[in-house]
């Protein structure tokens, strides 16, 4: 799935004017909060889908890893001041 574009970026802080720089901040933020459109190509949902479906079955067959397992893997790379 690292082939779809991403939509919503994250802001620079490049080019924004004095007068509305408070302002700008909480509509960036509301901003990444929306998710990218569904895709429309075939070919793409079909990947998708595909990969979904795959995900699933590793689920229910019970492969894969504990939900805690990955959790702490992530906040160890993502926050690891919270230790």
């Amino acid at each position: 799935m690292s082939a779809l574009p991403r939509i919503a970026n994250a802001p620079d802080g490049r080019g924004a004017s004095a007068s509305g720089s408070r302002a700008e901040p909480a509509a960036a933020r509301a901003a990444l909060d929306i998710p990218p459109p569904v895709p429309t190509a075939p070919a793409t949902r079909e990947q998708i889908r595909a990969s979904l479906e795959l995900g699933l079955a590793e689920a229910r067959a019970g492969i894969g890893e504990d939900f805690e397992v990955v959790q702490a893997r992530l906040r160890a790379k993502f926050f690891p001041s919270s230790r």
